[in-house]
């Protein structure tokens, strides 16, 4: 499969994988930042229901 060729393959693919999973987790971390602000939630839900 794919993700064990990434994990036991090149160090360019490792280093792929990795840059994926920090992309990822920054955008999560961000997510949550901007979901935990309760007055940017009060305004995103606004935006939503009108």
């Amino acid at each position: 499969p794919l993700w064990k060729k990434m994990i036991t393959g090149e160090n360019k693919d490792r280093s792929r994988l990795f840059a994926v999973i920090g992309v990822l987790t920054t955008a999560g971390g961000i997510t949550a930042s901007f979901f935990t602000d309760s007055r940017t939630l009060q305004m995103f839900l606004y935006g939503i229901l009108g």
